[in-house]
């Protein structure tokens, strides 16, 4: 089981989902890339956080089971 991620990481994803939901898809490696273009100037530990945690949001908002 993984660890928790730091609320400010919830928060950005969950703002980033929200306004900019039909961008994203299940795949972490497409989220990366559509992190880093919304984001702009992130270090690469916070923007694969972010795309981890989009890729959970868009799985769960589809009803997809947990890998």
């Amino acid at each position: 089981m993984g660890s928790q991620k730091p609320a400010y990481v919830r928060r950005i994803a969950n703002e980033l989902f929200r306004f900019y939901g039909d961008q994203f898809t299940d795949s972490f490696e497409e989220n990366k890339l559509v992190v880093q273009r919304l984001l702009g100037d992130v270090s690469k530990k916070v923007r694969n956080w972010v795309a981890a945690q989009v890729t959970q949001l868009v799985k769960r908002s589809r009803g997809e089971a947990r890998e």
